[in-house]
């Protein structure tokens, strides 16, 4: 495991599988850890989950939003902000 210091996000790995997580990281945390994901060869497969859309939608190739457990959109970044259900949803109007 390895972690910055002072930092209260953690990057845990295993043999087959890495894992990280936070709780309300500070502005500069959140921008380091962006970067390192950034940074991340094409070919490595990350699984985000975050719920501040400008940090998601800057890093991701592809978008699956979810309500109440359901898959409400599937697709490119430059398309959830224009899809009806997830305006409804994420950003209060459709």
């Amino acid at each position: 495991m390895a972690s910055g210091a002072g930092s209260s996000w953690r990057w845990r790995s295993a043999p087959t599988r890495r894992c990280c997580s936070w709780t309300s990281p500070a502005p500069a945390e959140r921008q380091d850890f962006s970067r390192l994901i950034a940074a991340l060869p094409r070919e490595v497969t990350v699984v985000l989950i975050e719920h501040d859309m400008d940090v998601a939608l800057g890093l991701a190739d592809r978008v699956t939003m979810l309500h109440n457990g359901a898959v409400i959109f599937e697709g490119a970044p430059e398309a959830v902000q224009r899809n009806p259900q997830v305006r409804e949803v994420y950003f209060g109007k459709a």
